[in-house]
Order: structure tokens, then sequence, then C-alpha cells
């Protein structure tokens, strides 16, 4: 990931000044001469048609609208029904997926544990999942890469050296993380990426995973041939749909995120302007990317500004498709962030489970009663799995197909 040196732009509010009439000093002139008496005529006065009728009274003006709860700092209150699972009362914990569930077994959390649709637990394969990051949907598309550095070696007698670096990309087989693919990219070992790999790996939510090397992405599995790129493209997400989204450099510390429009004639989408601090010295780091159906996708991007969530909505009829960044007020990881099946998403808070909407409404949700252990998002039936401890010590494990969807109504927005 190339290092990224943003500037944050700098809005300066200038408050107006607000003019008043000042009375004059000399003091007024007051005219005391007499009114001459003046004849009134006594004939009486019709009055016209239009005042003789009852006029309606004057129109009430409308109160102002009340500031509308949903976001991400103000939710609107929510509420999920949560239905207990007795016989899931093994579990201890979760390791952290964006969806499928592997988890924490036994009294001590000795073993690691596959859930099935029926709700039963079965020994895992897997011993050791926290030795390195899987990412991807557990069990049926989870993945590792690795990499391994090579030496600098000299190329000629003028001082140019190459160095190399090879990715290794690992699937789950139901028994251990097997080679799929094995690249070797080339490093400049000169420039400020030196030792730091430039080739960036990704998961393909359609499926596989993702490598971008230079104006290439590749798919693995090669499902398809690479996909070429034009411009300084320094990150790539796929959506599940297929879409792609690029961080494009257009210079000057200025970065767009954008979907990939492969020809002349495609019809392009939204552009996010990514900008901050030039002085920085830590570069827009984009951690996970989360799918949400179709070409729907939420990234997490964290700069020294802050940590934001960056979501691309792209409705399946209808309206366009639009980018919306938020700012969110704690680092996001991922065992923190969960899309479900409707378009929406779940994010952890330190108190409370926060859901947007497809709409992109924000919602807070009480969990269930108990000490909140962790989360997981499963896929056969979609729902959200939380398992807390309770007064006694003991662990519970409740589920959620998602909280109702609430109407916008003015008692809401109080």
């Amino acid at each position: 990931m190339r290092a990224v040196k943003p500037r944050r732009l700098l809005v300066i509010a200038l408050a107006g000044t607000a003019c008043t009439a000042h009375p004059s000093t000399e003091p007024a002139r007051i005219d005391t001469t007499p009114l001459a008496a003046e004849t009134v005529p006594s004939a009486p006065v019709t009055p016209s048609p239009e005042l003789a009728r009852p006029q309606p009274p004057a129109p009430t003006p409308a109160p102002a609208p009340l500031p509308a709860r949903g976001t991400i700092d103000d939710p609107a209150p929510g509420i999920a029904k949560w239905e207990e699972r007795p016989g899931l009362s093994e579990i201890q914990g979760f390791h952290p997926l964006v969806m499928g569930v592997l988890a924490e077994c036994g009294p001590d959390g000795g073993k690691w544990c596959e859930l099935g649709r029926d709700d039963r637990l079965t020994p895992s394969k897997m011993l050791t999942p926290d030795e390195q990051d899987i990412v991807g949907i557990w069990p049926s598309d989870a993945w590792r890469v690795e990499r391994e550095e090579g030496e600098a070696e000299m190329e000629d007698p003028s001082g140019l050296y190459a160095m190399w670096v090879f990715v290794d990309f690992q699937r789950w087989n139901t028994k251990r993380f097997a080679r799929k693919k094995r690249i070797e990219v080339e490093l400049d070992a000169h420039s400020e990426m030196a030792g730091n790999p430039s080739a960036v790996s990704r998961k393909g939510w359609a499926g596989g995973m993702l490598l971008l090397d230079g104006f290439l992405v590749h798919h693995i599995p090669a499902t398809t041939g690479p996909v070429k790129l034009s411009g300084d493209v320094w990150d790539v997400f796929e959506a599940e749909s297929g879409r792609m989204l690029l961080v494009v450099h257009h210079g000057n510390h200025r970065l767009t995120v954008e979907p990939h429009c492969p020809g002349k004639s495609c019809v392009g989408g939204p552009v996010l302007e990514l900008q901050g601090e030039t002085r920085s010295p830590d570069p827009w780091d984009f951690p996970l990317d989360v799918p949400r159906g179709g070409d729907s996708l939420t990234i997490v991007a964290e700069h020294d500004a802050g940590p934001y969530l960056l979501h691309y909505d792209a409705p399946a009829k209808g309206a366009s498709a639009t980018f919306h960044r938020e700012e969110v007020p704690v680092r996001v990881s991922t065992s923190m962030l969960w899309p479900d099946a409707h378009g929406g998403l779940w994010l952890e808070t330190d108190d409370a489970l926060a859901y947007r909407d497809a709409s992109g409404r924000w919602l807070e949700v009480t969990p269930p009663t108990g000490t909140p252990i962790g989360c997981a998002n499963r896929l056969e039936p979609r729902e959200l799995l939380v398992v807390v401890r309770d007064a006694s010590g003991a662990t519970r494990v409740y589920a959620t197909s998602g909280p109702a969807l609430p109407s916008t109504t003015a008692e809401d927005a109080r």
C-alpha cells in the first residue's frame, strides 16, 4: 500500500455583522398647532360584499422541522426480536469474520467448532485461526494471504537494484489452507515503497481473491482474464455483483473512490473525494470492506483525522447509485461490522448495536440481556448471533434476523 500524505481542507466560516439602525441624537419636533374642525357626512356607508363575507383566519406559520434522527451520531430507536438458542450455550466466542461462523467452544474455549443449519456444533479442523488473518466467507470461501520478500539484488553495474515479493494465496479446503496461487511481484528497492509490497490483495466478494499489480487486477482463481486499468490506481474493491470500486490518485495528494468504468461508452457512477492533512505522516488506509448485496459496498477508511465508513449505495431498481462518507467514533475492525441480507449493516458499539438500513438510516438496537462477548454473521439461516454472559457467569446465545424498521415520523425525530 503506498503511503499517501493527504491534505485536510480547512474551512473558515466568517460571521456576518448585523446592522442595526441607531436613533438620532436630535430631539424630535412636535407640531402643537390645533387641527381645524372637520365636517363628517352622515350618509350611510354600504360595506363591500367582500368585506361583509366572513374572512378565513390568517394561516399559521408552519413550525420549523424537527431535526431528524437516524444518523450515526444520533440513531433512531430500533427494536429487534431476540431468540435464545439453548443448544449453542457451549459457545464462548467467535473468530472475527465478515460472514460465516467459526465458534470457540468448550468451558475453557479450548477448541473451535462449526455451526450447521440444524444448530448442531461439530469440531472444526481449524485449530489455530488466530495465527494469521482469515478473510472471506467461512468455511466456503475463506482465504489467507502470505507474503515473502526477497533480498535486493543489483541488476547492472549502474547501481540499479531489483527486489521481489512472493504472494501466496491459500484457500480453506475443509481441512487446511492450501496454496491456490503464487505470484511474484517486482519492487523498486530505492523507492519509498522499498520493503513494502506495492501489490494489493483484496477479497473479491463475487468469489475468490483479487490482486492489484500495476495496471492489472488478477482474479484468483482465474475465472476471467486480468482486468486492465488506466490511471494511478492505489486500491481495488469488488462487490458481490462483480462491480469494482477503485481508489485513484490524481496527484497533489488528491484521492478519489469511484466505480470502475471499463470502456469509453460505459456510464460511470458517483465519485467520492478523499483529502486530508498534507503534512500528516499517516496514509489513508482501508483495512476492511463489506459487501451489502448487488453493487452496494461499505469500505472502512482510516486517516489521522479519524475513521470513516464509505458507503456505496446502489439500489437494485430506480434510483441512481450514491456515495456517502460518515465519520465513526471508534476504529472499526472485522469483529465489529457485518452485512445482513437486506442491504443493511450491523456495527457494534460499546454498549449497543447500531444498524444502518438500506436507505442509510441508523437505528440503535439494545442487545440481549447480559454482558456481550461477541457476534457472528450466520449465513444459513441469515441472522446475527450474539453470545452474552449472564449474571451467573453462564453463556447464552441469541439470534435476530434484524430490527423492525420504523417509519420516519415527527415522534421519531424528537
